[in-house]
């Protein structure tokens, strides 16, 4: 028998399970992958959706999204080959008929979200699904902006570096989420019409979504 520990995967089942629910809450019309990866997400639970944008900046990624695409025959994807900031700079502004989000960035997604809400907003009930590492990236050392994820908290950079929650915030990721989440529907106009989540690895990644309607 072997000794090697059988690597669990229940996780993935977690995420995908959170955003089928959070899909079928929504109208199936247009959906943006902002991190496609291989189109596992695209190709598979945005499968009924009318057209998914699957943005993806990595060529060994993008390739593999494209195969997935080819070999599922996925017709209802646009794969763009591009940074996600710039999408959701120039071309989301401009998509009248998104009704799914997703920011599976696997480390802080508050950057993307902050550019991707800087000038769209929800014109019918729209879904958001989100991995937040943020957690992960700053017990491995990384640097998270730390006003994106915990707003109204007095700090910024220090000594050139950005400064981390206290542990209050640390122990309980999920209020900073939510209350950034009730800021930015505030500052944009939105509401927030309910909320999902789940933790994995020790609670360093939070699965989250929710859905949001405009005002």
């Amino acid at each position: 028998m072997s000794g090697r520990r059988k690597k669990d995967h229940g996780f993935r089942e977690i995420k995908w399970i959170l955003r089928r629910r959070l899909a079928a809450g929504v109208r199936p019309g247009e959906a943006a992958d902002l991190y496609a990866g291989d189109g596992s997400l695209a190709a598979g639970v945005l499968g009924g959706f009318e057209r998914v944008f699957a943005v993806e900046r990595s060529p060994k990624k993008f390739s593999a999204l494209l195969s997935r695409l080819e070999a599922e025959s996925v017709s209802n994807v646009i794969p763009l080959r591009m940074n996600n900031l710039r999408f959701a700079r120039e071309i989301a502004p401009r998509l009248g008929g998104i009704c799914y989000l997703d920011f599976d960035a696997y480390g802080n997604p508050a950057p993307t979200i902050e550019a991707f809400f800087r000038d769209w907003r929800p014109r019918e009930r729209v879904a958001v699904a989100v991995t937040d590492g943020s957690r992960l990236a700053m017990a491995r050392g990384g640097k998270v902006k730390a006003e994106a994820l915990w707003p109204g908290r007095p700090g910024g950079r220090r000594g050139g570096q950005w400064a981390k929650p206290g542990p209050v915030l640390a122990a309980n990721h999920e209020l900073a989420v939510k209350a950034y989440w009730r800021d930015l529907a505030e500052r944009k106009g939105f509401a927030i019409k309910g909320f999902i989540d789940a933790w994995k690895r020790g609670r360093m990644v939070y699965y989250y979504g929710l859905w949001i309607e405009p005002n």
